[in-house]
Parts: structure tokens; C-alpha cells; sequence
């Protein structure tokens, strides 16, 4: 079980307080939490120039092959979707997938995950604006699947009300994805008190 999340956050508020870990661990299931060390200051996140979720994205896929399992449940939360929606295009190793305040809506063709003249997701998510120099927008390699269509996992999508029609969308594209709507437009669905049972239930 990797929990993962994008940058900047505190994970004793995120996976502790809203139980997903104790909830885990009474269900014997070993959780990885997966921290990315360079991405701690708003500085670090820009380092790249871009948004880092292909960085991620294979930093994901680097943690599945220190776990060493042939199969692996991922959670994600917010800013740390995207990535994990790449990962489990590219993986056939994850099993389930459960994305949590899913960010960006996809309503067709592949993930944009770098505009150059637009602000990233790193700077929507730290509120602190990047100049690119007019640097190139990274590009993935040849091959990497960027469409939520090739996800092949089960999904389960926990958004509330401010990320509901991003959800919506997902769910129409991803082919085994369903939904649970939090309604709290105030709140985010790792704060609710139902989200470690949502988790914990789909992951039996």
C-alpha cells in the first residue's frame, strides 16, 4: 500500500489524523508513505522549471520496485493524483487505485501536464508564481500513456463538492472507476470522517 500525496504537506494531518493508517493496519495491510524530500520549498518545487508530475510519476513507479511486490494498492491525495493517474496508466503493477480531491479536469484527450504560459499545478497548489524564462515544456517519453482511458486498475474516487465535476469527468473516462461524493465544499475528503472507512472498504 503506497500513500502518496503531491508537496508541501503534513503528513501526520493527511494519513494519521484521517485514520487511513490505523485503519490499514487493523486490516494487516503495510503501508509506504512516500515523501518527496525535493519538494519541501516552494523553490525546490520550480527547480524543474515545470510541473514535476512526470518526476513523480516515476518516482512512484521507482517506490513500487523497492516494494517488490507483484501487485500494490495506491492511494493518492490532491496534487499527488496526477501523478498517481500516470503511474497506474504506465503500471500494470498497481491493482487498486483510489484518488482523493482529484485535481484538473480532463473533459478529453491526454493529461496536460506542462503549459508553458499558464500556472502549474506546483503553483496553484503553493500560491507562489514561477517565471519559466521561456524554457520548453517538458515532454514525456515516447510511449508514456497519458490518457485516463489506459488505467486498468479499480478506482475509487473520494472528491467533495469543490472537486465534483473533476471527478465526474474521471469517471466517465477511467473504465473501472466509480465515485463517492463528500458533500462539504468547505472541507477536503481526507477530512471527513467516513474517508478511512471509503478507503479502507474498497481496498479489502
Amino acid at each position: 500500500m503506497l500513500l502518496h500525496h503531491g508537496f508541501l504537506i503534513n503528513f501526520n494531518t493527511l494519513w494519521y489524523r484521517s485514520d487511513v493508517i490505523s485503519r490499514l493496519a487493523g486490516d494487516g495491510r503495510k503501508t509506504v508513505l512516500i515523501a518527496e524530500h525535493f519538494l519541501r520549498e516552494a523553490s525546490d518545487a520550480h527547480a524543474f522549471g515545470h510541473d514535476p508530475t512526470l518526476l513523480l510519476a516515476e518516482m512512484l513507479s521507482d517506490a513500487i520496485d523497492e516494494v517488490g511486490q507483484p501487485e500494490v494498492d495506491l492511494v493518492a491525495a490532491e496534487s499527488g493524483t496526477v501523478p498517481a493517474i500516470v503511474t497506474a496508466a504506465n503500471d500494470d503493477r498497481v491493482r487498486r487505485l483510489v484518488l482523493a480531491e482529484p485535481e484538473g479536469a480532463w473533459f478529453n484527450g491526454p493529461l496536460v501536464l506542462d503549459v508553458p504560459d499558464m500556472p502549474t499545478l506546483a503553483e496553484l497548489d503553493l500560491r507562489v508564481p514561477c517565471v519559466h524564462h521561456g524554457m520548453a515544456a517538458l515532454l514525456p517519453a515516447p510511449g508514456v500513456r497519458l490518457l485516463p482511458e489506459a488505467v486498468s486498475a479499480q478506482t475509487l474516487i473520494i472528491a467533495s463538492t469543490r472537486h465534483r465535476l473533476d471527478a465526474e469527468v474521471l469517471v466517465t473516462r477511467m473504465p473501472k472507476a466509480e465515485a463517492t461524493f463528500l458533500e462539504d465544499d468547505d472541507a477536503p475528503a481526507t477530512s471527513d470522517p467516513r474517508f478511512a472507512g471509503y478507503v479502507g472498504d474498497f481496498l479489502l
